[in-house]
């Protein structure tokens, strides 16, 4: 896939998450778990203190900026920022090319959802694909994300409805 189709999709799941997603992390998470679902995003993740993270997708927010596919913006007191669709969004639509568009489903359904449940459900996504199972999973998600462990019982939740542990 050449830059301007990555861009291009990197722009539709923006528009599936209601055309803003707030806050770079969040964006990271849902770009995970959409990749995950079979749209292919064409970035790469690690896993980061914050859960999943992808260099080449914060590059990528940077050029669909400059190319006007995005927008993004420092938020309402800083230390977050609002990325929305920008002004040539509309016209980027054609360069998506053939993918799956389930997991742009899963952004739609996912975009209200607080970041730290996005990033708990990620990081049980990412160990359930590492071979993790519980209790195995479990006790290792307690170890990385102990501190969003009020976020634990509705990221289950989400994951069991969503098959992402299936």
């Amino acid at each position: 896939m050449d830059k301007l189709e990555q861009l291009s999709r990197l722009t539709a799941l923006v528009e599936a998450a209601g055309g803003r997603v707030d806050g770079r992390k969040k964006l990271h998470k849902l770009t995970y778990l959409c990749q995950r679902a079979g749209t292919d995003l064409g970035q790469g993740f690690v896993f980061h203190m914050y859960g999943v993270y992808s260099p080449s997708l914060a590059r990528d927010v940077e050029e669909a900026e400059a190319w006007q596919l995005l927008a993004e913006k420092e938020g309402e007191g800083g230390g977050w920022y609002r990325i929305s669709t920008g002004p040539a969004a509309a016209a980027s639509r054609d360069n998506t090319g053939a993918f799956n568009p389930a997991g742009l489903n899963l952004v739609s359904q996912l975009a209200g959802e607080s970041p730290a449940t996005l990033e708990v459900l990620s990081t049980i996504a990412y160990l359930w694909d590492a071979g993790y199972r519980e209790p195995r999973l479990r006790a290792k998600l307690l170890q990385l994300k102990g501190h969003l462990e009020p976020c634990f019982s509705d990221a289950y939740s989400l994951a069991g409805r969503l098959e992402l542990t299936k």
